[in-house]
């Protein structure tokens, strides 16, 4: 019903009864309709037959009825159960319902042919493989080792998984100073890296990742006293039981 929104009886009918209330209204008018034979526009019902098909109690019922007589949608007539309505402009009213209903119908069709061609759509197989091989993968941009990459990875303490330092590096936006920042940071972090083991020592795409080169930088532990070798101590007693072991010159 496509003029219900700008006929405002209708308005006033959906703001008391809601859409049901317009659709029991067309409900009433196919059912008047359908008596109709081009002379007087009125039908005769069973009242409590007819609220029950339009899902109605019969108070509400009466109810209903007297609010489309008041919005002059129809005129009703109760004798106990006996109901007789008729609908001003009838014609008029059927005949912009069907046009109404084609309209719909048409769109209807037009929408149903839409969801079966998206539904053939998904329904059609992936493109097979060539003959002989494996499917081929699209190609994909590779991250490209430039000259700043490559200065970098070179001043890196730990030269490592060198295509993970690649893709992570590729990630940065190198703008605003930040390539001179990382530079700075990677020197700083070598130095502090010198004498540990590779295992200590992180990943270059670890470091990248985390942006390392915003730490503070370490500070290297210089130690007056260095440990002696593991088993020292048990080398100088023998030296001193084999009469080998020297006490150094005051």
């Amino acid at each position: 019903m496509s003029d219900a929104s700008r006929d405002g009886k209708l308005v006033a009918l959906q703001t008391r009864f809601g859409w049901a209330g317009i659709g029991r209204w067309w409900h009433i008018v196919e059912r008047v309709s359908e008596q109709y034979n081009g002379g007087d526009p009125a039908a005769t019902f069973h009242f409590g037959r007819l609220a029950l098909d339009l899902a109605f109690r019969r108070k509400m019922f009466r109810s209903y009825l007297e609010v489309l007589q008041e919005l002059s949608l129809i005129s009703a007539t109760i004798n106990g159960e006996l109901l007789i309505i008729s609908i001003p402009n009838l014609k008029k009213i059927k005949d912009n319902y069907q046009k109404d209903l084609q309209a719909t119908c048409k769109r209807l069709a037009s929408i149903e042919e839409e969801v079966e061609e998206e539904v053939e759509k998904k329904k059609k197989p992936p493109p097979s493989p060539p003959e002989g091989g494996r499917r081929v993968k699209p190609n994909r941009t590779k991250p490209v080792e430039t000259d700043e990459f490559l200065d970098f990875y070179q001043a890196y303490p730990r030269h490592v998984a060198k295509a993970s330092a690649l893709k992570a590096w590729s990630k940065l936006d190198l703008s605003n100073g930040l390539l001179q920042k990382i530079m700075a940071g990677v020197s700083t972090y070598a130095k502090a890296c010198e004498g540990k083991e590779p295992q200590h020592i992180a990943h270059p795409a670890t470091w990248l990742n985390g942006r390392r080169w915003e730490d503070e930088p370490e500070k290297s532990v210089v130690r007056d006293n260095p440990a002696k070798p593991k088993g020292s101590e048990y080398q100088d007693i023998r030296n001193w039981k084999d009469g080998r072991f020297q006490v150094p010159n005051s």
